[in-house]
């Protein structure tokens, strides 16, 4: 190698170093600059957050670097002299390599593999902390009588800490084996087979010796790995065999290390071999032939129980059963997320953010609303924040918009900038002198913040989400909504602990992954103004949520501490909902399935929001299967801030499922009538949801007729279906919708006709008649004839009885 080669080498990797340590101390920085502008807990823990990575990258590359370096040092040493080849002129001269420059050689191969294999162990640390907090349940599972925390907590970090030291094992004997082969100290010969130097056996055999130790640890992990998994398809019998053959393996393996060393000593290849082709058979009886011959072992007694309380702990799934002793819902919601959506979008206003919430409390009862978030096209930049009550029409036949906040410059938002400058002076990092501009600039990688102003201040982490999971990356983040806490509009996120394995769990899908459990465990509140972050534990959280709150050094607050008026407005973890919902579909809870929406087969229905005396419930019907009939009602809300699950059976109920409703209710003859009159003034008329509520003789529905407002124009609702038992109804009014199920025979569609419907009637008339002076006024006689053919169709509805 030429001293300009070397030269090069050395700068290159001086280079590599500079910009390695100096990414890694930029972003160290400005995660300080930034913590510094949330609190200072957020400056302790993600300062310990950043150290925690690079001490486990650190110690994973060094501990790899020294392992691989040392076996190939101790390759090199075996090798008397190696020559190379020379063309001095016409000659050919053959050179000895020095030993120093092999051990050289051999010192960075070993730190190459060292970096690769330990790269990337900041992977670890949420283990790691979790491992080290520890995790108490109070719940024990079935086969080994062990706390559950110990698979929550200690058996991911023991997996990997194991997986990494086998990982080595097998790098390090297949490197040396490999170079021995290279250099000779293994080969065949022609007369006596194969042969192997003496330095190179005592290597071989010192690293078999290892490697049957490291597999004789992880025979010791299999009972806890084992008891991790689900019951199926192991009983108990089947189970207690393969703990005990897997601390007979161990056993074995223990002797099979002593073997190899003994062959270390004294060449005796067929000892070793036998003892290895031992090892490996009594490894495949431990793993197949045992779990098939004792496959037919009684599984736990008391596994449905076990169960119940593992899925309470781990899913939320505390199913309280109650019946519901009003005939009619409380408050008969009438709006729907996308109905709205599409009233925000005809207003020029794009939603990022629809919540259904209390406005209040009226009479002792929450006053339902929704609370919806959008940005207008004109001007850019701004968010309008509108609370609607639920069920009152305004003059465009939209909820009634209680308030409104309009935000000139929110500073956080979902679908944010990556960065952005800060108005204010009070918050923001400073952008300072052009050091720390770069600095800033690299470790965010946006070239553009080296042209800020030095006096101006940077925000960066501005959508919701990500501001969350920048705080507390260990847990999985996930958008709400926004709410009103007084009158300052809030994002809430809730951050979800996963569990990867757990006593007769399942393994499910969540977020592209496979897991046993999840919980809520914290809750973050966002300033959408200003930006302050405040995380709390989520009531329902548990020893999870406990222990990550320990952890982060004061920057999770106890739930106790979360202010009243945020606590009545949380919303119920949507996500968390969904799977839920998605265990009791399982048969073994017996509630049906989820029905399709719109077709029996197609995707499960979404859980609809409602309201009742205490606030915002979910509800999502599940239907016997045999009979597409409705069986059960499962209902989810919070009381007191903590998550509660409700299920009402209604076996034998004579309500037809929403598919079959839906069908029904457009055959009748006056929504056959509004569907005429929105069609001919050139919109159309969609059904809305199909709601449930459970009274004492089975459950009653109710959707939602409203018009698709083409053209720019607002949706309007314009009739609610009803159904209780074989009758069903409907009137423009909600009080008459209901009545409506007390006239007719069983099976017949009824009409209200009571005076709140001819009021309803009436105002929407005078709706059509404003839109009709408006386009003449402008000349727009295509919108005039809509209207005109609007108010024929309302006036020929009002004469019929």
């Amino acid at each position: 190698m030429t001293p300009r080669v070397r030269r090069l080498l050395r700068l290159g990797t001086l280079a590599v170093l500079v910009l390695l340590v100096g990414r890694w101390t930029v972003d160290l920085l400005a995660t300080r600059w930034w913590s510094a502008t949330i609190s200072p807990a957020a400056v302790g823990f993600l300062g310990k957050w950043m150290l925690l990575g690079l001490a486990l990258d650190l110690t994973a590359i060094g501990v790899a670097s020294t392992w691989f370096t040392a076996q190939a040092v101790l390759v090199a040493r075996v090798i008397a002299t190696v020559q190379v080849e020379r063309h001095v002129g016409t000659h050919r001269i053959r050179e000895p390599v020095p030993l120093r420059a092999l051990l050289f050689g051999g010192a960075a191969l070993g730190i190459l593999l060292g970096v690769i294999t330990g790269a990337g162990a900041r992977a670890w640390r949420a283990p790691l902390a979790l491992a080290w907090q520890g995790v108490t349940y109070g719940l024990t599972d079935p086969l080994l009588g062990r706390d559950v925390g110990v698979f929550v907590a200690q058996l991911p970090w023991w997996t990997l800490v194991h997986g990494f030291g086998l990982s080595l094992v097998l790098l390090g004997l297949l490197l040396a084996a490999m170079l021995y082969l290279a250099i000779g100290a293994i080969s065949k010969q022609p007369d006596v087979g194969f042969t192997i130097h003496p330095d190179a056996r005592r290597h071989l055999g010192a690293l078999l010796a290892i490697l049957a130790l490291v597999l004789a640890l992880g025979a010791l992990l299999t009972p806890y790995q084992l008891a991790a998994s689900a019951d199926p398809p192991l009983g108990l019998l089947a189970s207690r065999t393969r703990i005990v053959a897997s601390r007979a393996l161990a056993g074995a393996a223990i002797g099979v290390a002593m073997m190899s060393l003994a062959w270390a000593i004294r060449p005796r290849h067929s000892l070793v071999l036998a003892g290895w082709l031992i090892l490996g058979l009594g490894a495949g009886v431990e793993r197949f032939l045992v779990p098939a011959f004792a496959a037919e072992g009684s599984g736990s007694p008391t596994r449905e129980e076990d169960l119940r309380r593992l899925e309470g702990a781990f899913w939320g799934l505390v199913v309280e059963d109650e019946t519901a002793p009003d005939t009619l819902p409380p408050v008969t919601a009438v709006w729907d997320a996308p109905t709205l959506a599409r009233g925000l979008r005809s207003a020029g206003v794009e939603p990022v953010a629809i919540l259904p919430t209390t406005l209040g409390t009226r009479d002792g009862r929450a006053v339902p609303g929704w609370t919806t978030a959008g940005t207008p096209m004109v001007p850019a930049g701004r968010l309008d924040i509108l609370s609607m009550a639920e069920g009152a029409l305004g003059a465009q036949g939209m909820p009634e918009v209680v308030s409104r906040v309009a935000m000139s410059e929110p500073r956080t938002a979902p679908g944010a900038p990556a960065w952005a400058p800060v108005a204010t002076t009070a918050a923001g990092v400073q952008a300072g002198a052009w050091p720390r501009r770069i600095a800033l600039a690299w470790a965010r990688q946006a070239p553009t913040m080296l042209r800020v102003d030095p006096a101006n201040r940077l925000d960066w982490h501005l959508d919701p989400v990500d501001r969350s999971a920048a705080l507390l990356p260990m847990l999985d983040w996930h958008l709400e909504g926004l709410v009103l806490v007084g009158s300052t509009p809030v994002w809430v996120t809730t951050g979800y602990g996963t569990i990867g394995a757990a006593p007769l769990m399942v393994r499910r899908r969540w977020g592209g992954r496979e897991v046993a459990g999840v919980t809520p465990a914290v809750i973050g509140t966002i300033d959408a103004a200003t930006g302050a972050t405040t995380f709390y534990e989520d009531p329902f959280g548990g020893p999870l949520a406990e222990a990550w709150a320990r952890f982060s050094g004061g920057l999770v607050l106890p739930a106790t501490a979360m202010p009243a008026a945020l606590q009545t407005q949380l919303p119920y973890p949507a996500a968390w909902l969904e799977a839920q919902l998605t265990l009791l579909d399982d048969a073994e809870w017996d509630l049906g399935r989820r029905p399709g929406e719109r077709v029996a087969d197609g995707l499960p229905a979404p859980p609809m929001p409602g309201w009742d005396a205490g606030g915002v419930v979910h509800a999502a019907l599940f239907e016997d299967p045999s009979r597409r009939l409705p069986s059960a009602l499962v209902t989810a809300r919070r009381r007191a801030g903590r998550p509660v699950l409700t299920v009402v059976r209604s076996e034998g109920s004579a309500v037809e499922n929403a598919r079959e409703l839906e069908r029904r209710w457009a055959r009748g003859v006056v929504l056959s009538h509004l569907r005429d009159s929105v069609r001919a003034a050139g919109d159309s008329l969609l059904a809305g949801p199909v709601r449930w509520h459970l009274g004492p003789t089975g459950p009653v529905a109710w959707s939602t007729y409203v018009t698709e407002g083409r053209r720019g124009e607002h949706p309007q609702a314009l009739w609610i279906a009803t159904a209780r038992d074989a009758r069903l109804g409907g009137a423009r009014g909600v009080t008459d919708a209901w009545q409506s199920l007390n006239l007719g025979e069983p099976g017949a569609v009824s009409v209200g006709t009571g005076s709140g419907d001819v009021a309803a009637r009436l105002a929407a008339i005078r709706g059509w008649m404003v839109r009709g002076d408006s386009a003449l006024a402008r000349g727009d006689l295509i919108a005039f004839g809509r209207a005109w053919e609007a108010l024929r169709g309302l006036l020929r509805e009002l004469e019929t009885p």
